[in-house]
Order: structure tokens, then C-alpha cells, then sequence
């Protein structure tokens, strides 16, 4: 069966044919001295790892290059075969698993045709890196599925996208109709349905892929479906059907493409101190007081022969250690190191899309991405961990607190003459001056009972109130109607 998806993902993209036959199969089978799972077979068998579908995002492992290797974590060691990776992650199916204490065989996958997934990193950095692995919930055959399907729409010449999570209820409504008589009329086949994403195919009559995914292992901008074709005329048709607010990723006609408003450089400034807006923050949770010393700062400090920025010091003095992974991984002072280019590695996003860090006297947030080993300058620093801060907070599971994103928000509502301005303010004096480097505002409603945080690249606007009842009260005050809310 899986045969047969991939051949349909295979149609809608380059004519490069797989250099691989079951003789060469066989042959690396019995080099390896296992069988290869099925869907792996499959895989080598209709794709070439030059296909334009590896460019996007994950590359192929050469058949030649297939080998075992092991990998373990502070309990168990697994011997894996890789044959997904980028510059980040390497995704493999494991042949063994074995006790680290009694060396023991825990368990043996040879004789199991579509076995699990394990997830690792593909150049470890750190010691922790090194002995950090994820088995995933997929099975190969989902997994693989998954990610050819979600590279392929990224890899057709006509891409549109929409993000459901934004629909209006009478939007959500004619989306669920209109998917009905899709069904009914043309047909849609479920061709994937992994942990975090899943592809089908919609004819309208002419073929497209649809990928709705939960995480965004490529720089996709902000939406969580995107529909991948031929032609333009086939999603011309498909939009005219829903009349749905989609937007163009990639079109070979007259089409408008989408753009994010982008973030451009920041140019450098001295950095404030973002104290009174963390002493703000952390009252607002119910916290007070510094929970990392001045003596351990400048102890890591003296290890790794840097001296932090202010604002990173106030960062980790400030945030309670339990709140260090609510939201994206903030590395405690314990394992902090320092990269070759002297870029010191503080905060890894939640889906290890990217790592954040900080060089010594720069005033910058510095970015790698998972498919890029360069480091960049991203954000001014102040501005940057203010917002780190409220995610932090936002998402640290406080059943108190009630996290919602404010509907249909336009940046000019922040205006002096908008719908929010006379409504808000500055936190601490200082919070719009930090904002300057970066795409991040921060304010807190004049009741005090609502923190709000803007992100201008993105333009959305979260709020996190002391209740449910604080946001409606706000929403009131606002003349807007309750259930607009988007929790």
C-alpha cells in the first residue's frame, strides 16, 4: 500500500528516476545482515536522493551509504540505520535495543517490517546532545508518508496556504462543508496521517496535495495547511469552491504571493535594563525575588570566559528554574558552553526548529536554524527576552491564568487613535524602548490584569489575563462580543 502512495507523491514531482533495484536492496541487506522495513524499500526504490523533493527539508541517505550505528542516552543503547537527515536531526529505524547498566537485549526489531522511529541529533554540539534521543509515536510507514507528502506540496510550482486556527465560526462552517462535498463529489483520499501532520489528495478535478501539520520542520511562515499543485488553475478552483481567504506561496501566473512583514536586521543599540518589566511579570505569576545568584553568573561567566549581556543575567534571575521548559528550552547556567565562533547557545525552540545565543559585548540575539549551521544576528537582546519571559509564563500550565489571541487584530489598533491605545501601557517605562530591534511590544492593560504581547512580523497580538473572566471584562470594555475569543 505504501507503495502506492509514494507513487502518487512521486507524480506530482521531477522526472529524476530511482537508481536503486531489489538486487541492490538485496545486496545492502545482506552487507547490513538485517532486512530493510518495507516502507524504507519502497522509499529507495521509486525516490533518488537527488529528487528536488530533498531540497526542502530532509535529505535521503544514499543506499550505498546505509550503515548501522549506535546511539544511547544515559539508560539504553540502540543500534540504528539513518536514512532521513538535516543539519539538525537524523531519523532512523532501530535493529536492536540494549540495557546501558546490565547490557542486556531489551529488544530486537529485526523481524518487524515497519518498525518505530528514532529521532537524534545528526552533529552533537554538547554531551547532552550526544546522549539525547527521541522514539517517536510514528511508525516508519507513517513517518515516512508524512514527511515526502508535506516536501512535495513544498516542492510544486503552485502553493497556497490558509491557517485554520484563525477561521471565524461561519469560516470554519463552509470549510467543513465545502471538505463535504469534496468528499462526495471529487473524492479525497487520506494518504498520511502521522503524530504531527497529515497528507491527503483532493481532485477539483485536477490533483492536489493538501498538508495540515501541527509543527513547521521548515521555514513556511505562519499557516497550518498548504495545498501544493501542478498548476495554478487547479487551486484557482479550489479557492473559488471555498471561498476561503487563502493566500499564494508560489504561483506561475499573475497571482499576488504572500509576504510576511518581514523583520529586516536590527541596527545595533545599547541595551536597557529589562528588570522592571521581568519584577512586573513575575508579580503578575505570583513570584518575587532573584533566583539565581550574582556568585553563579559570574562563575559560568569566568568558565567560559564571557560576560553576559544584562538583560540575559536579569533573564535568569528573574525566571523561576520550574518555567525553564513550559515553552521553548531554556538551558540552565550549569550547561551552558561556548560555540567555536564564541556564540554562547541559551534557549532551543520547542521543536528544535532553532537555537538562540549571545556573544560576548554584542548587544544581538543570534539565530540558527535547524537546516543552517551559520549563526546570525536576529533580534536586540532586551526585546527578545521580554517575550521570552511571557511565553515562559504564558505557558506554564497556571490553571489561573488564561492565555487567548486577541481577534482580528490589525497593528494599527496600537495606534494613538486605535481601538487598544487608550486602553494600554508602557510596563516599567521602559517596555516600547526595548521594543526598538526587535518585532516584539510588550503592555499591560490598565486594569493591571491582562499582560499583551504583540508580535509585528506576524501581526498578532496574545494576551494573558489573571482569568477568563479578566479577558471578557476586557473584551467588554472594548465594545467587542465574548465569544469572538480564539483561546
Amino acid at each position: 500500500m505504501i507503495s502506492n502512495y509514494l507513487s502518487i507523491f512521486k507524480s506530482f514531482g521531477s522526472d529524476v528516476v530511482s537508481i536503486t533495484s531489489e538486487s541492490d536492496i538485496a545486496h545492502k541487506e545482506t552487507e547490513l545482515g538485517i532486512r530493510l522495513p518495507k516502507a524504507v524499500r519502497d522509499l529507495y526504490l521509486l525516490f533518488n536522493p537527488e529528487d528536488s523533493i530533498f531540497s526542502s527539508w530532509l535529505s535521503l541517505v544514499p543506499l550505498s551509504q546505509l550503515q548501522t550505528t549506535s546511539i544511547h542516552d544515559s539508560a539504553k543503547a540502540l543500534i540504528v540505520v539513518k536514512f532521513f537527515y538535516d543539519d539538525r536531526f537524523s531519523y532512523a529505524f532501530p535493529v536492536s535495543q540494549w540495557s546501558l547498566k546490565d547490557k542486556k537485549l531489551l529488544r530486537d526489531y529485526h523481524n518487524q517490517d515497519d518498525p518505530i522511529v528514532v529521532a537524534f541529533y545528526t552533529n552533537p554540539s554538547t554531551k547532552r546532545e550526544s546522549e539525547s534521543l527521541s522514539i517517536l509515536p510514528d511508525h516508519c510507514s507513517n513517518f515516512i508518508l508524512s514527511c515526502m507528502g508535506f516536501m512535495q506540496v513544498y516542492s510544486q510550482p503552485s502553493i497556497i496556504t490558509i491557517n485554520s486556527n484563525d477561521f471565524s465560526p461561519e469560516e470554519e462552517n463552509r470549510f467543513r462543508e465545502n471538505r463535504k462535498k469534496q468528499r462526495k463529489k471529487n473524492g479525497l483520499t487520506l494518504l498520511a496521517d502521522s503524530d504531527k501532520m497529515f497528507v491527503n489528495i483532493l481532485y477539483t478535478p485536477q490533483p492536489v496535495l493538501e498538508v495540515f501539520s501541527i509543527v513547521h520542520p521548515i521555514s513556511i511562515a505562519v499557516f497550518d495547511r498548504a495545498y501544493g499543485a501542478q498548476t495554478d488553475a487547479a487551486l484557482e478552483k479550489l479557492i473559488d469552491d471555498s471561498g476561503l481567504p487563502y493566500h499564494w506561496l508560489k504561483t506561475q501566473t499573475k497571482h499576488t504571493v504572500f509576504k510576511r512583514n518581514c523583520f529586516n536586521e536590527p541596527i545595533e543599540r545599547q541595551l536597557l535594563s529589562i528588570e522592571p518589566i521581568l519584577q512586573v511579570l513575575q508579580n503578575f505569576i505570583g513570584e518575587k525575588g532573584s533566583f539565581v545568584s550574582n556568585d553563579d553568573i559570574l562563575h559560568t561567566e569566568s568558565s567560559l570566559e564571557i560576560s553576559f549581556p544584562t538583560p540575559l543575567k536579569e533573564l535568569y534571575r528573574y525566571l523561576p528554574p520550574y518555567l525553564y521548559q513550559s515553552n521553548n528550552i531554556l538551558y540552565p547556567l550549569s550547561i551552558l558552553d561556548k560555540k567555536k565562533d564564541g556564540i554562547v547557545c541559551f534557549l532551543e525552540e520547542n521543536q528544535a526548529v532553532y537555537r538562540v545565543g549571545v556573544k560576548n559585548m554584542a548587544p544581538f540575539a543570534y539565530i540558527c536554524t535547524t537546516n543552517k549551521s551559520k549563526w546570525n544576528r536576529w533580534y536586540i537582546l532586551d526585546g527578545y527576552l521580554v517575550a521570552v519571559y511571557f511565553w515562559q509564563i504564558a505557558c506554564c500550565g497556571n490553571p489561573d491564568l488564561y492565555l487567548w489571541e486577541f481577534p482580528h487584530f490589525e497593528l494599527n489598533m496600537l495606534e494613538k487613535e486605535g481601538l487598544l491605545h487608550a486602553h494600554l501601557k508602557n510596563i516599567g517605562n521602559i517596555s516600547q524602548k526595548v521594543a526598538v530591534g526587535s518585532c516584539f511590544q510588550l503592555y499591560q492593560s490598565i486594569d493591571e490584569k491582562s499582560i499583551l504581547l504583540c508580535n509585528s512580523e506576524d501581526v498578532t497580538l496574545f494576551v494573558l489575563s489573571k482569568s477568563k473572566v479578566s479577558s471578557e471584562e476586557f473584551l467588554c470594555t472594548l465594545g467587542i462580543p465574548v465569544d469572538s475569543i480564539n483561546e
